[in-house]
């Protein structure tokens, strides 16, 4: 069975934030992309970089509608303010830089720089002294991600939790917002704010 991961990120107008993704050859990745709602008619967009340059993998038009271009497919949720980027049978040749931005027609595009790495899958030999590193478990001679996000208090009140491989992040709700860096329920909690100018961002932090 063929494993898709998937991340969410958030892209904020005026800055160019970066994430860090791992997927395995031979299976995918799922990137969300969130966007402000005033970008809704604006084509939304994948590309990877090239030097300079960064060529695109898929941009387009479409909304509430899937569109595919080899292996890479694209889905705005204009409800949600959301597009989806899937990359699936990775290659190694996929790692890379990309950028998933909204084409506006004027001024800098905003965009979010996801940097992925794609490994090989690995297997273990036999015996119960080989063990699966952290975040990880062991399922006949595999070691497999571990869901932490099972645990439904893992993030406490008005935050959400996204798994990743061997790890995982916590984010607030919107309107909420953590003043500690990498919360988790036992070291921070989420509390009402409100972003610049009255907007209200969601506020994103990592947990390794």
């Amino acid at each position: 069975m063929k494993i898709i991961w998937t991340f969410t990120l958030l892209m904020i107008p005026g800055v160019v934030s970066s994430m860090s993704v791992t997927g395995y050859s031979g299976e995918g990745v799922t990137i969300k992309c969130k966007y402000d709602k005033e970008y809704t008619e604006n084509k939304k967009y994948i590309c990877k970089r090239h030097g300079s340059v960064c060529r695109d993998r898929i941009r387009t038009n479409e909304k509430d509608k899937l569109v595919k271009n080899d292996r890479f497919s694209l889905y705005d949720d204009t409800s949600s303010a959301v597009f989806t980027v899937t990359i699936r049978d990775l290659r190694k040749l996929d790692s890379g830089t990309y950028q998933c931005g909204v084409d506006i027609k004027s001024g800098t595009d905003p965009r979010t720089e996801v940097n992925l790495k794609v490994l090989t899958g690995f297997f273990l030999p036999s015996g119960e002294s080989h063990r699966c590193g952290d975040g990880l478990k062991r399922e006949n001679r595999t070691c497999v991600d571990e869901d932490e996000c099972e645990m439904r208090s893992l993030c406490g009140k008005n935050a959400q939790c996204f798994n990743t491989h061997g790890s995982y992040f916590c984010t607030c709700d919107r309107g909420f917002q953590s003043e500690t860096p990498n919360f988790t329920a036992s070291t921070g909690q989420c509390v009402g704010t409100r972003g610049v100018y009255g907007i209200n961002y969601d506020y994103y932090d990592y947990y390794d």
